[in-house]
């Protein structure tokens, strides 16, 4: 048995478990994209990860780090860390989305260190 998670985004579903996450949405011609990642979540590696407090620190790092992916990978736009926090909020469900309802994301920063960057692109960890 695994835990899953998933909510809406715009058009589609996004679902992560612990070890993959997936988006899939509905192109204008109606096909449907998606995408798929493996993850590999930090709080596996030893206990402390999953106490309380400190998984929530975790977590929130691990959302940064995928919204950071999303953005340079699918969306060619190298923001800083910090600035994919409203991607990752987004592809969390941390934010309610109604079917066909427009958003818009604030993406700040476009002066991301480049060894950041490629630590963050290069890693298969959350």
């Amino acid at each position: 048995m695994t835990t899953v998670g998933g909510q809406a985004v715009l058009e589609g579903v996004m679902m992560r478990g612990p070890s993959n996450w997936a988006v899939a949405v509905r192109k204008p011609d109606g096909d449907i994209a998606q995408v798929h990642q493996p993850i590999r979540s930090p709080m596996a590696r030893h206990w402390a990860f999953r106490i309380p407090v400190v998984r929530g620190v975790v977590a929130l790092g691990e959302s940064l780090a995928i919204g950071f992916r999303f953005m340079y990978g699918r969306m060619k736009l190298a923001c800083e860390v910090a600035g994919a926090a409203t991607a990752a909020a987004l592809l969390a469900g941390k934010i309610d989305v109604e079917p066909g309802q427009k958003v818009a994301a604030v993406v700040s920063g476009g002066n991301v260190a480049p060894k950041t960057a490629a630590a963050i692109l290069a890693s298969d960890e959350a």
